[in-house]
């Protein structure tokens, strides 16, 4: 029996390596030097290849939002408030293509390659999980676990391959990027470079608002006030920048502006005042003893 282990391991390398079924005749003509027991093998093998779910379709996130999906052959998509992408999973490949925003990927295990684009950026997935965020032109990747391989700029000619799902040649030879690492892409001027390493907890906090929270941990007041304006609309804000550079602690819901107010007053001592400049509405932040 292990003529015929060998033969299903030439077989399945055949179409591992091709990433495409051959043509018919190709296929006869591996067949006939081999047996009808490999014959059969391939006939099972190809099946178990039509059987691999076809799926495509998107995701969007409106202002505030996230939403997750688990898809049957267990990838899971996630998209961050105003997030949106594109996916298509064939026989032979699965693509995802970010049009703008956070979109976080961890891989579901299969034997179909996956690779995502965002812009002039493809990421190839080594069995692993990583978060891209396209926003103003720049492209961040961080890969959160495993490994991924990153390309950029894509030609043309590569980004029509990405679409057919035969973006193998376009990744070949590129190095790797293991948990933590990061890269930026910038769009206007088409360089990718190195950033430092991520920590734990940047991990944390890259991966929190999957479950709509920010982590306010290792972040200044300045930091959380950003992060909030990606969830929704927040009146002017006046401090002191002594203020603005306060470390935060904790957690609060991505969408809950009286939530974050309050964690400033009890918790960091840092009153909140609500006034109106015209039509416009002021939140003026004091420390405690100033009030």
């Amino acid at each position: 029996m292990n003529w015929i282990r060998r033969a299903w391991e030439k077989i399945r390398r055949f179409y591992s390596e091709s990433r495409i079924f051959r043509a018919a005749t190709q296929v006869v003509a591996v067949v006939t030097v081999t047996s009808p027991f490999v014959h059969v093998a391939l006939i099972v093998y190809q099946a178990s290849l039509e059987a691999r779910p076809k799926l495509s379709g998107s995701l969007e996130a409106g202002m505030g939002e996230y939403r997750c999906i688990t898809l049957s052959e267990g990838t899971r998509l996630c998209a961050n408030s105003g997030g949106k992408l594109h996916y298509n999973f064939t026989n032979s490949a699965r693509t995802v293509e970010v049009d703008r925003g956070e979109v976080s990927v961890l891989a579901g295990h299969d034997g179909r390659p996956l690779d995502l684009v965002a812009g002039r950026l493809l990421v190839h997935d080594l069995s692993t999980g990583f978060v891209v965020d396209r926003q103003d032109r720049r492209i961040h990747v961080t890969v959160t676990d495993g490994r991924v391989r990153v390309v950029a700029p894509l030609d043309s000619q590569s980004r029509m391959k990405f679409q057919r799902g035969e973006a193998v040649s376009a990744w070949r030879g590129s190095s790797d990027l293991r948990k933590y690492q990061q890269v930026e892409f910038d769009e206007a001027t088409w360089q990718l470079r190195t950033l430092p390493d991520a920590t734990e907890l940047v991990l944390q906090q890259l991966q929190s608002w999957e479950e709509g929270r920010i982590l306010l941990d290792g972040r200044t007041l300045d930091e959380a006030i950003y992060e909030l304006r990606r969830y929704q609309k927040l009146p002017q804000f006046e401090y002191a920048p002594d203020i603005g550079d306060t470390p935060l602690g904790g957690e609060i819901v991505s969408d809950s502006l009286d939530a974050f107010l309050e964690a400033l007053e009890y918790q960091f001592h840092i009153h909140p005042t609500k006034k109106n400049i015209g039509s416009d509405e002021v939140i003026v932040l004091t420390h405690m003893d100033e009030k």
